[in-house]
Formats: C-alpha cells, sequence, structure tokens
C-alpha cells in the first residue's frame, strides 16, 4: 500500500525506502551524539570528583598549616592551640569546597582556583615559617 505524503499525494516504494533510510541515519546519529555527551558527562564528573577530593584536600590542609603558622608567629596563642584551632576550621573549608566543587558549572575556573589556592596557602605557610625562623 502506498504512504502519503504530507500534501496527500501517493509515494512508491523507494521514496519510502529512502524516507525510512533518512530517519534512520538521524537516529543512529542522535544516538550517538547521546552516548558522546554521557561519556563526556562522565568524564566531567570523574575529573570534579577527584578535583574535589584531591584539591579540595590540598587547599584545607595548606589554609590549616598557613593559619597555624601565622596564629603562633602572632603571638595569639600558643603554637598547640593554633595547630588545633586551624585543624578544626580546616574541616569547615573542605566542607565548603566539597560543595562549590560540584556546584561551580565550570571546570577549568575550579581547577585553577583549587591550584592557585593551594599553592599560594603553601607557599604562605612555608615562607611564614621561614620568615619566623620556627618561631
Amino acid at each position: 500500500m502506498p504512504a502519503l505524503r504530507p500534501g496527500g499525494e501517493k509515494t512508491g516504494p523507494l521514496v519510502r525506502l529512502i524516507t525510512e533510510r533518512i530517519a534512520a541515519d538521524r537516529s543512529n546519529e542522535r544516538a550517538i551524539e547521546l552516548k558522546r555527551e554521557s561519556v563526556m558527562t562522565g568524564l566531567s564528573i570523574l575529573v570534579r570528583l577527584v578535583a574535589a577530593i584531591g584539591g579540595g584536600y590540598a587547599v584545607a590542609a595548606g589554609f590549616s598549616a598557613l593559619l597555624a603558622v601565622a596564629l603562633a608567629a602572632a603571638r595569639l596563642m600558643p603554637r598547640s592551640e593554633a595547630v588545633v584551632l586551624s585543624a578544626m576550621l580546616a574541616f569547615l573549608v573542605y566542607l565548603v569546597l566539597l560543595i562549590w566543587a560540584f556546584a561551580d558549572r565550570r571546570l577549568g575556573r575550579l581547577c585553577l582556583v583549587f591550584a592557585l589556592a593551594s599553592l599560594g596557602s603553601w607557599g604562605g605557610a612555608w615562607g611564614l615559617l621561614r620568615l619566623t625562623a620556627g618561631a
């Protein structure tokens, strides 16, 4: 039985075959595109997870080291209390960084901020420790 065109005209088997092939190709292209998107989404989630756990830890530990050295160098509190206070505050920093890692839309900016913050905090802690000569 011949199929009808949108205008109501009858079509032959060759036109029907070509139309079906085009529709099948379009659905295959869409399936390939969806698969590519899902792979990229999975990869970005994996990178985001590694950045959140590893990068967040590096930033929080650097923050803790910098704060402990700064508090002890400024003689605001004894070194042991400065270490305990900075360690407790680092847990809060780590929590905020973990949440932010999955809330931020741009993965590149997230990784850049984590890298710069960890290098800055660890560098600051090392530099301050060298300046105070271990106070």
